[in-house]
């Protein structure tokens, strides 16, 4: 019975911190949406108030599609057993 006890106590221990841990996840994610809503929707990031707002954007900033900023590909995850495909310039998002 005792034992019972012991894993009942360390189980609960493990669910009161998940349970934190989807809070603290939950406010996190709300943060970010606030910044974003904040930066680019609203227009108020740091400096906002010297910067020139022009046809809807910051001036300096333009519009275009992302094709024109990114080079788009498909394929696997490299290989981490090879450090060159990690340690290189050409920064990559899956």
């Amino acid at each position: 019975m005792q034992i019972q006890r012991s894993v009942v106590a360390i189980i609960s221990a493990y669910d009161d911190l998940i349970e934190n841990n989807r809070r603290r996840m939950t406010l996190l994610e709300d943060a970010a949406r606030r910044l974003y809503r904040e930066w680019f929707v609203r227009l108020r990031f740091p400096g906002h108030e010297h910067t020139r707002i022009m046809d809807g954007v910051p001036e300096g900033w333009e519009r275009r599609p992302l094709e024109s900023c990114a080079t788009f590909r498909s394929g696997g995850t490299p290989s981490k057993a090879r450090p060159e495909y990690w340690e290189g310039d050409i920064p990559w998002v899956s």
